[in-house]
C-alpha cells in the first residue's frame, strides 16, 4: 500500500481527531507521528512545536463551530450565542481546558465574545458594563460545561436532596421549601440564563 504523503493539513486534521477522542494530554509528537507512519523529527517540517500544533488544532476544531442566526433583541441575542457556545463546548471539553487554562483563542470563537459584547452595547450598557455581563456569563456557561462533562463521566448519585434527610428541620430552610419545585425551578440552561441576562440587561 503506498504511504499517504505527510501535509501540514493532515498533521493538524489528525492531531485534532486524537485530541478530539482522546483530550490534550494524549497528543505527543511521537505518538502522532506513530499514527502518521513517519518519524517524530518529520512532523517539525510542518509545525514547530507542540504548542503551535495545539493552536492548530484549536483553529480547526473552531472551524465547525456554527454561527447562529442573532435575533435582534439583545437578551434574546446573547441567550442564543450562549446556548450555542455550551452546544460546542460540551461536545468538544478539552477546548475549554485550552481557553481557560493557557489562555488561547481562535479568531471564529472569539466571535462568541464579540457578539455577547456587543448584545451588552445593545442593551444602553457602558463599555464596563459591557466586559462585566461578558465575564459574569462567560464563567456561567463554563460552569455548565464543566457541570455536564463531570455529569457525563460519573455515576448517577442520589443527588443534593439527599442530604437534607435526617437534618434538624431548622437547618437549611430555604432549601428545604425549594426543594420539592427545584426541578421546575432550575428548569434549562437556556431559560436560566435568559433570566440572568435579563437581570444583568436591565
Amino acid at each position: 500500500m503506498a504511504r499517504v504523503p505527510v501535509s501540514r493539513d493532515r498533521v493538524v486534521r489528525v492531531a485534532t481527531a486524537i485530541v478530539d477522542a482522546h483530550g490534550v494530554d494524549a497528543l505527543s509528537m511521537r505518538g502522532l507521528a506513530t499514527e502518521l507512519g513517519v518519524t517524530a523529527m518529520a512532523l517539525y517540517r510542518h509545525v514547530g512545536s507542540r504548542d503551535e500544533l495545539l493552536l492548530a488544532v484549536l483553529d480547526e476544531i473552531s472551524e465547525r463551530i456554527v454561527h447562529p442566526e442573532l435575533p435582534p433583541d439583545p437578551v434574546e441575542r446573547a441567550a442564543t450565542v450562549l446556548v450555542g457556545l455550551r452546544g460546542f463546548l460540551v461536545e468538544h471539553p478539552w477546548v475549554l481546558r485550552l481557553i481557560v487554562g493557557g489562555h488561547w483563542s481562535s479568531r471564529r470563537g472569539l466571535w462568541f465574545q464579540d457578539a455577547i459584547l456587543a448584545a451588552g452595547r445593545d442593551a444602553g450598557l457602558d463599555d464596563a458594563g459591557a466586559v462585566a455581563c461578558w465575564t459574569s456569563l462567560w464563567q456561567m456557561t463554563v460552569g455548565e460545561v464543566e457541570f455536564e462533562t463531570a455529569r457525563r463521566a460519573g455515576p448517577p448519585g442520589p443527588g443534593w436532596t439527599a442530604a437534607l434527610d435526617g437534618a434538624d428541620p431548622e437547618e437549611l430552610r430555604t432549601l428545604r421549601e425549594l426543594a420539592p419545585r427545584w426541578p421546575d425551578l432550575a428548569a434549562t440552561f437556556e431559560a436560566r440564563l435568559r433570566r440572568v441576562v435579563a437581570a444583568l440587561y436591565r
